[in-house]
C-alpha cells in the first residue's frame, strides 16, 4: 500500500479494500474474481467488459473475503499461520477480528503486542521485549 503515509480507506480496483490504521500498518480486503472468495471463479457474461464485471462483483458482494496484512513499508507480510501472504475465505467476523489485532501492532514497532497477535506473526514467548 503506498498510497499516503496517513491512515485511511482505498477502493482497490472494484475488487476490495484496503485500510491504514495509524500505527502505520495495514490490511487489504479482497472479494473479487480470482480472489480467494466465493467470487473467485465467476466469470464475465460474454460480451461484457472486464471492469464492468468487476465492478459489479464488487456492488452485490461476497460471503467471504481474501486477506493480506500490510507492513508499515506497504509490502505483504508472510503469516506462518497462514502459510502465505494471503489468506482467504475469511468471514467477515473474521475479517474485524484481524483488523483489531493489526491495529494493535505498537506504532513503534515493538513486540508490545496483543497475545493473539503473537503466533499469527510467528513470534514465541521469549521473542517479547
Amino acid at each position: 500500500m503506498t498510497h499516503t503515509q496517513n491512515p485511511g480507506f482505498w477502493i482497490t480496483q472494484g475488487r476490495g479494500f484496503q485500510v491504514k490504521f495509524a500505527n502505520g500498518w495495514g490490511i487489504s480486503v479482497q472479494f473479487g474474481r480470482g480472489n480467494y472468495c466465493a467470487n473467485r471463479d465467476k466469470r464475465p457474461p460474454i460480451g461484457n467488459d472486464y471492469l464492468e464485471h468487476e465492478q459489479t462483483l464488487g456492488e452485490t458482494g461476497c460471503v467471504d473475503a481474501e486477506i493480506a496484512i500490510l507492513t508499515p513499508a506497504g509490502e505483504l507480510l508472510d503469516v506462518p499461520e497462514w502459510g502465505d501472504s494471503v489468506n482467504g475465505y475469511v468471514t467477515p467476523d473474521q475479517v474485524a477480528h484481524y483488523m483489531h489485532l493489526i491495529s494493535s501492532i505498537e506504532k513503534d514497532g515493538s513486540l508490545n503486542i496483543t497475545p493473539e497477535l503473537r503466533p499469527l506473526l510467528g513470534l514465541e514467548e521469549e521473542d517479547q521485549e
